[in-house]
């Protein structure tokens, strides 16, 4: 919670929210600063990237390497590509996206048109996991 000059107090940005108070609202430039700098990354990254960075924020709080493979089609080579951009982290087993980048991968893949396939990959795939562990 941020204290104004004005009295008017301005919460989250930390959040993305932006509260406007008084000529200028620091939480507006900071968003969309960190939103023109993701612009760019996004832009200099090969075809292949850009689309598994997107299929990657069908997954909130990450996902295992196998869920990857099997639901976004990712590849090591590529999932490993992205990781040395710092778009996401990848461990032995785990793939995580930090929150602000798959709020923008997020509408990148509603963009593309592939959302409602990869929701049903996403939901058939934890379906199969769960009747596994019956």
């Amino acid at each position: 919670m941020v204290q104004t000059r004005l009295g008017v107090t301005n919460v989250g940005c930390q959040y993305g929210l932006a509260i406007r108070s008084g000529r200028h609202n620091p939480c507006l430039l900071y968003t969309s600063t960190l939103r023109a700098t993701i612009d760019w990354s996004y832009e200099l990254l090969s075809q292949d990237e850009q689309v598994l960075f997107a299929r990657l924020s069908i997954f909130s709080g990450g996902c295992t390497l196998d869920a990857s493979e099997d639901i976004c089609d990712a590849s090591l080579d590529v999932l490993d590509s992205l990781a040395a951009k710092s778009l996401v982290v990848r461990s032995s087993d785990r793939v995580v996206m930090l929150e602000s980048l798959r709020e923008y991968a997020s509408e990148r893949l509603e963009a593309s048109g592939e959302l409602t396939d990869l929701r049903t990959r996403h939901s058939q795939y934890f379906l199969r996991l769960s009747l596994i562990h019956i």
